[in-house]
């Protein structure tokens, strides 16, 4: 299984050995996946700890598909 980076480097790292990416991936939309990946890293250490409610789904591995898609909406998109 491929380990994914929890820093900035690293996913640079990893973008510029991906295939189809040319490794110009903006640091601003690297700096948003390492900052989802700490934030679900946080919810999910604090559900263990019992400290959150309910059940926790995150995306961990698949930040770049949030950062992706969210990057594209657009008022037109007709979201509120």
């Amino acid at each position: 299984m491929l380990q994914m980076p929890n820093n900035l480097e690293g996913f640079r790292d990893l973008a510029s050995r991906a295939p189809n990416i040319d490794g110009s991936v903006s640091p601003e939309l690297i700096r948003q996946a390492v900052l989802i990946r700490e934030v679900e890293i946080k919810f999910l250490e604090l559900f263990s700890e019992g400290r959150m409610n309910g059940t926790v789904h995150t995306c961990v591995g698949q930040e770049f598909s949030a950062v992706a898609v969210a990057g594209q909406l657009t008022p037109m998109t007709g979201l509120p």
